[in-house]
């Protein structure tokens, strides 16, 4: 039997209950491909609105079943799919750059608008998909398209590149499918290229709770070349012809790396099956971004480029906020204190009981004081999420905290495997 911690064996043996079972997947979707859903996101601080673009349909559909309606509602924004039944037969949250931007002090110089992608199971019949944006803990509709998956208009193009399988056996059905976008690197890198996202994988492998499913886990890589190496640096005035763009000072941040052009993102990434898309930029200097269920974008060289990969793919996969107090960055209104926050290593006490208190041990206070008593401890230590005061995180360190860290906390290990079991729990016997 594969090691499943106790309190994750309620959700594993309900995801049965709570998922689209496997005959109503395929009565629904052709698992063999995925429909694309491009759209924009566009508005101000308060105001949004999301028009669709186009859609595209793509050759592989990693996810299995039971990531098909997600039983946890993590993300900013949720895709819900329905069919001609007015079934709920597919749901899943996500997070975008563009909320980040409306979060900070940027729409005072005027609305924006930011890139948005989501794939689905092609759907074998018309379906309705609902796009929802939070408030407060809540979700509200912000647009509704009806989409006949037969209609001429549906773009099917091939991929121009080629995946490399670097970890796995590449079987991806049922599996956690990871697909690192070269970015940065020329013709003339692609054995660089190979050997940094073998490097960051074996990283990966080596931290939990991650090493404990390595079995089920394919690497991809995706090497576009780029005309120039780098990356750009707009602060210093440097701009790099690249494949992706990938670029410093995102929302005025200095290490904020990342991608606003995320439709050419998605387009190198259609040539890997993956569920999770990791762009690893050629540069030494230090930095990275991570946004859930959208993507991590880090330095592929320089100081601690493996802890920021991890702590970048921390939020990208586990939904797992930062649980620093003390930053450079200017997100004014990131937390409402007044509710509980969606992420599950963060807490406002306003409902703690569903977050980690059976993972307190007897005898530790909460909240519990940074003190040196409780540093190996869970317990509920004030400041977090870029505050000071007013929300809690579960260790006095852990890697989406400080790069010295030992590596993720007990209650992040937690929240990284309940994703792994959406994905791998079918292999686990």
């Amino acid at each position: 039997m594969h090691k499943v911690y106790p309190f994750l064996l309620l959700l594993f043996l309900s995801f049965g209950a709570n998922s689209a079972s496997f005959g109503q997947a395929h009565k629904d979707f052709d698992l063999d491909r995925s429909l694309r859903i491009d759209f924009i996101l566009t508005g101000e601080k308060i105001v949004q609105k999301a028009g669709l673009l186009r859609l595209k349909e793509e050759k592989y559909w990693s996810g299995t079943q039971h990531s098909l309606i997600w039983p946890f509602e993590y993300g900013t924004y949720q895709i819900e799919v329905y069919n001609d039944a007015d079934k709920l037969i597919f749901k899943q949250g996500f997070s975008t750059l563009f909320e980040e931007w409306q979060s900070t002090g940027l729409p005072k110089y005027g609305a924006a608008s930011f890139e948005q992608s989501y794939n689905i199971p092609y759907p074998k019949d018309d379906v309705r998909v609902k796009l929802l944006v939070r408030k407060g803990n809540d979700f509200e509709i912000l647009n509704t398209w009806k989409i006949n998956p037969s209609a001429d208009n549906i773009i099917k193009e091939s991929a121009n590149q080629e995946a490399i399988l670097i970890a796995g056996e590449g079987d991806y059905r049922n599996k956690l499918d990871l697909v690192f976008l070269a970015d940065g690197y020329k013709a003339s890198d692609l054995k660089k290229a190979r050997k940094d996202a073998k490097r960051f994988g074996k990283f990966l492998f080596r931290n939990a709770p991650f090493n404990d499913y390595r079995k089920h886990i394919n690497i991809w890589l995706v090497h576009k070349p780029s005309i120039e190496n780098g990356v750009d640096e707009p602060c210093k005035g440097v701009f790099r012809k690249t494949a992706l763009g990938s670029s410093f000072n995102t929302l005025n941040l200095k290490r904020y790396l990342s991608v606003q052009e995320f439709f050419k993102v998605k387009d190198v990434a259609a040539a890997a099956p993956y569920d999770f898309i990791l762009v690893m930029v050629n540069t030494e200097r230090y930095g990275g971004g991570g946004i859930f269920n959208h993507f991590s974008v880090f330095s592929a060289d320089g100081p601690d480029a493996g802890k920021v990969f991890l702590h970048e793919f921390g939020h990208h996969f586990g939904a797992l906020a930062d649980e620093y107090f003390n930053s450079e960055v200017s997100y004014e209104d990131m937390l409402d204190t007044t509710i509980e926050p969606w992420q599950p290593n963060i807490t406002t006490l306003v409902n703690f009981d569903g977050k980690w208190p059976h993972l307190i041990d007897d005898g530790v206070p909460v909240p519990t004081p940074r003190i040196n008593k409780f540093e190996d401890k869970t317990g509920v230590f004030e400041g977090g999420a870029y505050l000071k005061k007013g929300v809690f995180s579960p260790a006095m360190d852990c890697r989406m905290r400080t790069n010295k860290a030992k590596g993720f906390c007990e209650v992040c290990q937690s929240g990284i495997e309940k994703m792994l079991l959406l994905y791998v729990s079918q292999n686990i016997e």
